[in-house]
């Protein structure tokens, strides 16, 4: 099963495993993304490419369209 990189360091933090700036460079360097980390990867970025087209729209309308069009573009 693919670990999350939070779930990675949540397991590293509980066993009280070195988190020095190196180590996690090294870690990050050899990290598989899942495909849900991916996806919200995706959705972030559209998410602020949004906003910064629409200065005044707020990050929840953002990812509300965002849902809307991943939505729409499964049917």
């Amino acid at each position: 099963m693919e670990k999350t990189w939070k779930q990675k360091m949540d397991a590293r933090r509980a066993a009280g495993l070195d988190m020095s700036h190196e180590t996690l460079l090294e870690l990050a360097r050899t990290h598989v993304m899942s495909h849900e980390e991916r996806l919200e990867q995706r959705r972030s970025w559209v998410i602020g490419e949004l906003m910064l087209e629409h200065p005044d729209m707020t990050r929840e309308e953002a990812l509300e369209r965002v849902l809307r069009a991943e939505r729409s573009s499964m049917k």
